[in-house]
């Protein structure tokens, strides 16, 4: 019999599956990707909570005693994350026209997920982790909605760019910006923010085309 494999998501409404059933959410579809193409019954824990900035995730990781230790077990963590920190600047910067909102919600955000990485760090090098297990993660980066506003561009590819120094062979950024480029009508539920069920499906698709490396060598136990 192969192992389970721990699957832990991490991030916001995107990971949450915010606006369809939970069987047609991210987490769901990944799920069965990853199960099909490993042969190992992915044991999840969707730690996603619609709303959350970065800020809100790294307390959470900080503060959830169940969540730590889910962490320090995980074979797999995947991470929506800087929407809401990115949308919340957004508004504030259309009220005002202010783009020093924009460039402080940007310097947060490069800060946090710093701080997020240093703390899966530390909670899975503590007592109970298993310090054998690479980190495999999957982090996904923010799509476009609103490809008619011209400033989103830019702001978007720049939140964006703040995870590529993370990548290792086991970390890596799935290109969800692309996925969904040229795409929104058919991807976009009408909330006009959220994916519908094909987004996220088209989402996990993303995510397992990167396969699976650090953990294939798992599945032969």
């Amino acid at each position: 019999m192969k192992p389970p494999l721990y699957y832990v998501a991490l991030g916001d409404s995107l990971t949450e599956g915010y606006g369809v059933a939970a069987e047609d959410s991210f987490v769901a579809a990944y799920s069965r990707l990853m199960e099909s193409a490993l042969g190992r019954q992915a044991v999840v824990l969707n730690a996603g909570v619609t709303g959350d900035t970065t800020s809100d995730i790294l307390h959470r990781m900080s503060t959830n005693v169940d969540l730590r230790q889910a962490i320090r077990q995980a074979d797999l963590i995947s991470l929506t994350a800087g929407g809401n920190d990115l949308l919340g600047a957004a508004r504030e910067f259309l009220l005002n026209r202010d783009p020093q909102v924009l460039k402080a919600a940007l310097r947060l955000f490069a800060i946090n997920i710093r701080r997020i990485f240093e703390s899966i760090g530390h909670i899975r090098s503590a007592s109970g982790g298993d310090g054998n297990k690479p980190l495999v993660m999957r982090i996904l980066n923010l799509y476009n909605p609103f490809p008619i506003i011209e400033e989103t561009e830019y702001w978007i590819e720049r939140f964006n760019r703040e995870w590529l120094p993370y990548e290792t062979p086991y970390v890596r950024v799935v290109h969800v910006y692309e996925a969904f480029q040229y795409r929104t009508d058919d991807l976009i539920s009408e909330d006009m923010v959220h994916p519908n069920a094909l987004g996220y499906r088209t989402m996990a698709e993303a995510a397992h085309a990167l396969g699976y490396a650090g953990l294939e060598d798992e599945t032969k136990a």
